[in-house]
């Protein structure tokens, strides 16, 4: 497990490479998240793009290698975006919903069949994300849990590795289709309502009503 000191040394991957190598990875990681993995081609995605095919080969050796860096090439952007949030001075909550409205967005964009897919015929990148949300995504959910109870946000007894470990746990089911059937719930749907009760379930008081206030603010912004 990385310490939580690890979270804020530099991203290496996005500063590595030229412009355009890492435009082709970001947009064709876009793409088959919309489009899914194992049916679009190569030439599906030298056509998406407006590149041609031997632009593609100038940078990765073949579809598989496309998605595995593209997968890759994401998530350390969407790391670079989280961290982004964690380094503001906001307070805890303030953080949470941040995160989540940036994970919400993403979501919607997601085709159900690209997770599946990859635990199937990608394994290397299924296994990036793995990682992302076992060492990641649990150091940051323990960060600001940790943040949270400084402040007098979330409950003072709080055991904030098992909170953070759970919560981790309910982001890995929110996928299971056998458990949220994805011609019925939508993923952003599932993470909203998870997301709602895993913070409402580890506010103080204080921490409650400040919720209270913020979603009023919200509503009224959506007005």
């Amino acid at each position: 497990m990385f310490p939580i000191l690890n979270l804020f040394l530099p991203l290496h991957l996005l500063m590595t490479l030229d412009n355009k190598e890492r435009d082709i990875l970001l947009r064709s990681g876009v793409f088959f998240m919309k489009n899914g993995l194992k049916a679009p081609t190569m030439d599906d995605v030298a056509r998406a793009l407006r590149v041609s095919k031997k632009t593609l080969y100038k940078y990765v050796k073949d579809k598989r290698d496309l998605i595995t860096r593209s997968v890759e090439i994401l998530l350390e952007k969407d790391r670079e975006e989280v961290l982004s949030i964690v380094h503001k001075e906001i307070n805890a909550i303030d953080k949470v919903y941040l995160i989540n409205m940036k994970v919400g967005m993403k979501l919607k964009n997601l085709q159900p069949s690209v997770w599946f897919d990859l635990q199937q015929y990608f394994p290397e990148a299924a296994a990036c994300i793995n990682k992302q949300r076992d060492v990641f995504i649990y150091d940051i959910i323990r960060s600001i849990h940790k943040q949270g109870v400084e402040e007098g946000l979330f409950r003072p007894n709080l055991n904030i590795e098992i909170l953070a470990r759970l919560n981790v746990i309910l982001i890995q089911a929110m996928f299971d289709p056998k458990q949220f059937p994805h011609e019925k719930y939508s993923f952003s749907q599932v993470h909203r309502e998870i997301s709602n009760y895993h913070l409402r379930g580890i506010v103080s008081p204080k921490g409650k009503e400040y919720i209270d206030v913020l979603v009023d603010k919200i509503r009224q912004k959506q007005m």
